[in-house]
């Protein structure tokens, strides 16, 4: 009667398949061996990366009014600003309406090491506050794009612009301008701006009626003003109009740019043409559109998104379907223009974490799901990401997202706590069965990493086992929490379970402020000799 290992969950599967499988990942993934063939497990069980502040933007008030600003719910990094010529900094936009710089410490451990606690705290000096009339014109997060000195992202009807090199190297917000006919060039004409992008020398404006513009030549260079900004030739346009939809946003991948209407998607070429250089390819056009602008998100295989039809799509060249049931049937459950995902890459593996505003609370109460995709396996799984829910980017070792309490974070596989707050992991395993035959189950042992670093002193670090019989709810627990003095060991086993049934399932659960890792595990059991069902 050997130990039998446990064919362990790779992905969520939930929805209408969760009682004939039962597998879930809630802040695990799923990892496949370097070497599965020879391998102890050929799927090991990771934990998903824990989050501490990296920086933190104080409120400031306005020059205008003297009303307080709220602390930033959104910052976008970017990464193109890495040069000696405009600097080393990271750029973002707050819900209280502020654009603030981060400049890069050179001597900022990423891993904690020297400093476990260290924080950035963007100086005054580096919040550059909206006017009052135009506080109310951007909302929510929004897509940032550069050319390596200018910083450009759409608000309602304004179309924002930010010069780096301007005053001095300080910076300072300038207009876009548009040039009329016998006249200086002057400023956009208002529209529904729902999006940009840079591409190729160019960026691009995207209006919500299908039509987009793209930046001409530096004004700079016609007025010989160094404070001028990017010119916009209205006139020479074009317009998304395989589908009399209107524009959701606008991406770039691969040099070509992909226009996100609500019932198509069209893709657009550089072909060099005298006036809007721009080409639509007619023959990559598809009949289905995107649902929500948050959850447009790119990385090296393609770009990623929330359909009309109410799936996850990648779209690269061609269109490809990447959710799964369970995904799906969260999404058919949820107000998907909401739905929010950011994009990250860690150890060789891509993710795109997808957010899911439910309409209705779920079973155990909550309103929000999370769903992430690891784009390199292709396996789904379940994260608790409160607080950091919206757009990342990668730079070396560092990994940032935003939140909702004036924090800027970094994400790390090296830890387990959610900006030092203990994680509530669980690995539920398949269902257990021998084709009606009843079974005994005796013991059931787990293989763990003790890969646990930066130790934090709490008491909050447990790990027990529940079960499931008979696939009959609620689950009950196998044993108490583990204490930490136990909790370091690389094996754990559960003897004396003596349970009896046609199914059995289990679940690991972790409650935990360092990483857990699962190395595999092994149920013993038999079959029932008092014979079938």
């Amino acid at each position: 009667m050997p130990f039998t290992p446990i064919p362990w969950a790779r992905q969520s599967v939930l929805g209408r398949q969760v009682e004939a499988d039962g597998s879930r990942l809630v802040n695990f993934y799923a990892v496949r061996a370097v070497m599965p063939d020879e391998a102890k497990v050929p799927v090991l069980i990771y934990s998903t990366p824990g989050y501490r502040a990296w920086a933190e933007v104080p409120p400031k008030t306005f020059d205008q009014g003297g009303r307080d600003i709220t602390p930033p719910a959104g910052v976008y990094g970017l990464v193109e600003k890495n040069s000696p010529i405009y600097g080393n900094k990271l750029y973002g936009v707050s819900a209280g309406y502020q654009f603030f710089e981060i400049e890069w410490d050179a001597d900022f451990d990423p891993a904690r090491k020297r400093n476990p606690d260290a924080v950035h705290v963007v100086a005054a000096g580096d919040i550059h506050n909206f006017t009052e009339e135009l506080s109310e014109r951007a909302t929510g997060p929004v897509h940032m794009v550069t050319d390596g000195r200018y910083i450009l992202w759409t608000g309602n009807r304004e179309v924002f612009l930010w010069d780096s090199a301007a005053n001095g190297g300080a910076g300072q917000f300038v207009v876009p301008v548009a040039p009329i006919p016998d006249a200086e060039p002057g400023p956009l004409a208002p529209q529904d701006w729902v999006d940009c992008e840079w591409v190729d020398g160019y960026f691009i404006l995207a209006a919500k009626n299908g039509q987009f513009f793209h930046s001409q030549l530096l004004l700079a260079e016609a007025l010989e003003d160094a404070d001028t900004a990017i010119q916009f030739d209205q006139l020479d346009a074009a317009f998304a109009s395989a589908d009399p939809d209107e524009i959701v946003g606008i991406r770039a991948f691969a040099r070509v740019v992909y226009v996100f209407g609500a019932q198509t998607i069209e893709s657009w070429f550089n072909a060099g043409l005298a006036d809007f250089a721009f080409r639509r390819n007619n023959s990559v056009i598809t009949e289905l559109g995107c649902a929500a602008k948050g959850s447009i998100q790119g990385n090296e295989a393609g770009i990623f998104f929330v359909a009309s039809n109410k799936s996850v799509y990648r779209v690269a060249g061609g269109l490809t379907k990447m959710s799964t049931e369970s995904v799906d049937y969260d999404l058919a459950r949820a107000d998907i223009r909401d739905c929010t995902a950011f994009v990250y890459t860690e150890e060789g593996h891509q993710f795109y974490s997808l957010t899911i505003p439910l309409q209705f609370a779920d079973v155990d109460g909550s309103t929000v799901k999370n769903w992430t995709l690891d784009t390199t396996t292709g396996l789904w799984h379940e994260r608790t990401m409160t607080g950091v829910y919206a757009a990342a980017k990668y730079r070396g070792r560092n990994y940032f997202g935003f939140g909702d309490s004036g924090k800027v974070y970094e994400l790390s596989l090296d830890w387990g706590d959610h900006d030092r707050m203990a994680v509530a992991r669980r690995a539920q395993a398949p269902v257990i069965y021998a084709n009606q035959q009843r079974i005994r189950i005796f013991a059931f042992t787990a293989d763990l990493s003790q890969r646990a670093q930066h130790d934090i002193e709490s008491n909050d670090d447990h790990m027990y086992l529940e079960w499931l019989n008979e696939n009959t709810p609620p689950w009950q627990p196998v044993e108490k929490a583990m204490t930490r003095r136990e909790f370091g060991l690389s094996r754990q086993r559960w003897n004396r379970l003596s349970t009896t049934s046609t199914s059995q399932s289990f679940a690991l659960v972790a409650n935990a402020t360092r990483r857990v890792d699962l190395l595999g595990a092994y149920v013993l059991a038999d079959i029932d000799p008092w014979g079938t069902v």
